[in-house]
C-alpha cells in the first residue's frame, strides 16, 4: 500500500514537472477560479451591479504603487544587511519583474530575487534561506491581522489561536534570520516593512470589496490575511491562480463575511494587481530593449 502511494506521488511530481503536467495544472486552477468568479456572481449578482470605479481606480493609482514600493524598499534592506548594495531603480524593477514571473508555474519571484542576489556576490543557497526566511516571516505577521480581525468579530477561540501562532512562527523566522543577517536592527525593520505590506494588502482587498459592498469593515478584511499567504505559497499554480480567492472564500463566514464578496473581491485585486504589473514590466522589457539596442549601435559605430 505505501510502496503504490509512494509511486504515485513520483509520478505526480514528474507530471507536474512536465510542460504537459504544468499546461493541465494551470487549466485545472484557470477552471476552478472561473468556476468560483461564475458561482458568486450567479448567488450575488447585485455585487456587480453597483461596482464603483473610484475605488478601484484608489486601488491601482495608490495602494498597488504602495505595496511596489514597500518590497523594493525591504528589499534594498536584504541587500543591505547581506552586505551588499543596490540602487532603488534596481531593487523595484527586481520586485516588479519578480511579481510578473510568478506568473510562471514556478517560484519565479523567487528566482528573480535569487538571480539579482547572487550578482551581488550573494552565494545562492544563503539567498534562498533567507528568502524562505522572509516569507516565515510573512505568514507570522498575516496571522497576527487574522487575530486582530477573529478579536474584533468576538471570536476569542481564533483570535487567541492565531495570535499564539502568529507568535510562534514571528519568532521562528526572527531567529533563522538573525543568524544570517546578525543584526537585531534587522528585525525589526524586516517586521515593520512586512507587518505595513500585509496591512496594505489587506486595505487593497476591502477597497475592493467596498466598491461592491458598503457596509464591509476593515476589522472583517483582516482574516484574510492568511489567503493572501496561501495563494503565494502555492507556486506550482501560476500566481495562485484561485487558491488566495477560494481561500478568502471559506475564510469569510468566519469573520462575518459573505463568501461571494470575499471572493470576487479578491479576485479584483488580483486582475487589478497584474494589470499594474504588466504594464510596468513591459515599460522596462521596452527600455531593456532600447538600452540594447543603443549598446549595439555604438558598438557598430566603433568598428
Amino acid at each position: 500500500m505505501n510502496r503504490n502511494w509512494s509511486d504515485l506521488c513520483l509520478r505526480g511530481k514528474e507530471m507536474a514537472k512536465s510542460r504537459t503536467g504544468q499546461t493541465l495544472l494551470f487549466l485545472l486552477a484557470a477552471g476552478l477560479f472561473l468556476y468560483g468568479i461564475v458561482l458568486s456572481i450567479r448567488r450575488r449578482p447585485d455585487l456587480l451591479l453597483g461596482l464603483d470605479w473610484l475605488y478601484l481606480l484608489a486601488v491601482v493609482m495608490i495602494l498597488i504603487p504602495a505595496t511596489l514600493l514597500l518590497l523594493a524598499y525591504k528589499f534594498i534592506f536584504l541587500v543591505r544587511y547581506l552586505g551588499a548594495d543596490i540602487s532603488f531603480l534596481d531593487a523595484f524593477r527586481t520586485v516588479v519583474m519578480g511579481a510578473a514571473g510568478n506568473l510562471l508555474p514556478v517560484p519565479g519571484g523567487l528566482m528573480v530575487r535569487v538571480a539579482v542576489l547572487r550578482s551581488k556576490g550573494i552565494p545562492i543557497g544563503k539567498s534562498v534561506a533567507i528568502n524562505i526566511d522572509l516569507t516565515i516571516f510573512w505568514i507570522g505577521c498575516a496571522l497576527l491581522l487574522s487575530s486582530v480581525g477573529a478579536f474584533f468579530q468576538q471570536k476569542a477561540g481564533f483570535g487567541f489561536g492565531f495570535l499564539g501562532g502568529g507568535l510562534l512562527v514571528l519568532g521562528i523566522a526572527a531567529g533563522l534570520i538573525y543568524r544570517k543577517t546578525k543584526s537585531r536592527e534587522s528585525l525589526w525593520v524586516f517586521f515593520g516593512l512586512q507587518f505595513a505590506g500585509s496591512l496594505i494588502d489587506s486595505l487593497r482587498v476591502w477597497v475592493c470589496m467596498l466598491s461592491m459592498e458598503r457596509a464591509t469593515s476593515l476589522s472583517s478584511v483582516f482574516g484574510l490575511s492568511l489567503a493572501s499567504v496561501s495563494g503565494s505559497l502555492a507556486t506550482v499554480v501560476p500566481a495562485g491562480l484561485g487558491v488566495r480567492e477560494w481561500v478568502a472564500a471559506f475564510l469569510a463566514p468566519v469573520f462575518q463575511l459573505p463568501p461571494e464578496s470575499a471572493y470576487l473581491g479578491t479576485a479584483l485585486n488580483r486582475f487589478l494587481s497584474l494589470g499594474v504589473v504588466f504594464l510596468i514590466s513591459l515599460f522596462f522589457l521596452v527600455q531593456a530593449r532600447s538600452k540594447r539596442k543603443e549598446v549595439k549601435e555604438r558598438e557598430h559605430d566603433l568598428e
